[in-house]
């Protein structure tokens, strides 16, 4: 296991982005059940939506791409 991202494979930025107070690795590791309370409780900022949907929109894309 790489001792710099402990397997998570992300760069030290992505490691440290936070959504609702979580990190990214800590989103992934939820169960379906727990993701879905989750994203549907938060409360995005309108700036934050933008983001967000860019995200989801460039994601979409590369499954899309690459499957």
């Amino acid at each position: 296991m790489c001792p710099e991202c402990n397997g998570t494979r992300l760069r030290a930025e992505a490691r440290a982005v936070r959504v609702a107070g979580r990190s990214i690795t800590e989103i992934c590791t939820l169960t379906v059940k727990e993701a879905r309370k989750f994203f549907s409780g938060l409360q995005l900022t309108e700036s934050q939506t933008k983001i967000a949907d860019k995200i989801l929109e460039e994601t979409s894309l590369a499954f899309a791409i690459f499957g």
